[in-house]
Protein backbone atom coordinates (compact mmCIF):
# COMPACT_ATOMS: atom_id res chain seq x y z
CA UNK A 1 0.00 0.00 0.00
CA UNK A 2 1.18 3.67 -1.21
CA UNK A 3 1.23 5.88 1.15
CA UNK A 4 0.14 9.85 0.82
CA UNK A 5 2.90 12.11 1.36
CA UNK A 6 1.17 13.76 3.88
CA UNK A 7 0.77 10.37 5.60
CA UNK A 8 3.17 8.95 8.79
CA UNK A 9 2.99 6.43 11.32
CA UNK A 10 3.13 8.26 14.82
CA UNK A 11 4.42 5.79 17.56
CA UNK A 12 3.57 5.69 21.21
CA UNK A 13 5.41 3.67 23.48
CA UNK A 14 5.93 2.95 26.99
CA UNK A 15 9.74 3.26 29.00
CA UNK A 16 8.73 2.08 32.47
CA UNK A 17 6.00 4.96 33.52
CA UNK A 18 7.00 7.16 30.71
CA UNK A 19 4.60 8.11 27.69
CA UNK A 20 6.81 8.72 24.18
CA UNK A 21 5.72 9.88 21.01
CA UNK A 22 7.83 10.42 17.56
CA UNK A 23 7.78 10.45 14.66
CA UNK A 24 10.27 9.90 10.92
CA UNK A 25 12.70 12.90 11.63
CA UNK A 26 12.37 14.35 8.36
CA UNK A 27 8.61 14.33 8.29
CA UNK A 28 8.27 15.69 11.30
CA UNK A 29 10.89 18.89 10.72
CA UNK A 30 9.43 19.74 7.48
CA UNK A 31 5.90 20.40 9.34
CA UNK A 32 7.64 21.63 12.90
CA UNK A 33 10.83 23.19 12.79
CA UNK A 34 12.92 22.51 15.88
CA UNK A 35 12.76 25.75 17.23
CA UNK A 36 9.24 25.61 17.89
CA UNK A 37 9.57 22.71 20.14
CA UNK A 38 11.16 24.98 22.96
CA UNK A 39 7.41 27.00 22.83
CA UNK A 40 5.33 24.36 22.41
CA UNK A 41 6.90 21.70 24.02
CA UNK A 42 9.69 22.41 26.63
CA UNK A 43 12.26 19.62 24.70
CA UNK A 44 12.41 17.29 22.05
CA UNK A 45 14.35 13.54 22.11
CA UNK A 46 16.02 12.27 19.02
CA UNK A 47 16.43 8.31 18.53
CA UNK A 48 17.18 5.57 16.03
CA UNK A 49 14.91 2.61 14.91
CA UNK A 50 17.15 -0.16 16.01
CA UNK A 51 15.99 -2.53 13.43
CA UNK A 52 15.44 0.20 10.97
CA UNK A 53 18.04 2.83 11.14
CA UNK A 54 15.35 5.66 10.60
CA UNK A 55 15.93 8.47 12.97
CA UNK A 56 12.71 9.23 14.45
CA UNK A 57 11.69 13.21 16.38
CA UNK A 58 9.09 13.67 19.24
CA UNK A 59 8.54 14.13 22.71
CA UNK A 60 8.07 12.41 26.06
CA UNK A 61 4.90 12.98 28.40
CA UNK A 62 1.56 11.87 28.21
CA UNK A 63 -0.02 15.45 27.42
CA UNK A 64 3.11 16.51 24.95
CA UNK A 65 2.28 13.63 23.23
CA UNK A 66 -1.18 14.47 23.01
CA UNK A 67 -0.32 17.84 22.13
CA UNK A 68 2.63 16.69 19.08
CA UNK A 69 -0.57 14.17 17.87
CA UNK A 70 -3.26 17.13 17.58
CA UNK A 71 -0.46 19.88 15.75
CA UNK A 72 1.20 17.33 13.22
CA UNK A 73 -2.78 16.86 12.34
CA UNK A 74 -3.30 20.87 12.15
CA UNK A 75 -0.84 21.28 9.93
CA UNK A 76 -1.48 18.78 7.59
CA UNK A 77 -0.58 15.60 8.17
CA UNK A 78 -2.45 12.21 8.16
CA UNK A 79 -1.19 9.86 11.18
CA UNK A 80 -1.78 6.69 11.82
CA UNK A 81 -1.30 5.96 15.55
CA UNK A 82 1.03 2.89 16.41
CA UNK A 83 0.70 1.81 19.98
CA UNK A 84 3.09 -0.34 21.82
CA UNK A 85 4.24 -1.46 25.13
CA UNK A 86 8.08 -0.47 24.08
CA UNK A 87 10.10 -0.26 21.13
CA UNK A 88 13.36 -1.08 20.27
CA UNK A 89 14.53 2.92 20.05
CA UNK A 90 18.17 3.97 20.52
CA UNK A 91 17.72 7.07 22.33
CA UNK A 92 20.75 9.40 20.69
CA UNK A 93 19.99 12.79 22.03
CA UNK A 94 17.51 14.78 24.30
CA UNK A 95 17.27 18.68 24.53
CA UNK A 96 15.42 20.29 26.99
CA UNK A 97 14.69 24.21 27.27
CA UNK A 98 14.69 26.16 30.64
CA UNK A 99 11.36 27.51 31.79
CA UNK A 100 11.19 30.49 30.52
CA UNK A 101 10.81 29.38 27.33
CA UNK A 102 8.00 27.41 27.43
CA UNK A 103 6.36 29.75 30.19
CA UNK A 104 6.00 31.73 27.11
CA UNK A 105 3.93 29.39 24.88
CA UNK A 106 1.06 30.37 26.99
CA UNK A 107 1.80 34.17 25.19
CA UNK A 108 2.11 32.88 22.16
CA UNK A 109 -1.11 30.79 21.87
CA UNK A 110 -3.06 31.99 18.19
CA UNK A 111 -5.99 32.81 19.58
CA UNK A 112 -3.82 35.46 21.60
CA UNK A 113 -2.34 36.57 19.07
CA UNK A 114 -5.74 37.05 16.86
CA UNK A 115 -7.17 39.77 19.03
Amino acid sequence: MSRDRNSVFVYEYRKGATVYCDAERVFVENLIKLDEFALLFGGWMLSEGSQNGLRYLGVWGHRNARRFRRLLRERGAQISIVRSQELRRRLMMTHTFPAPYHKNRIALKPSKLSN
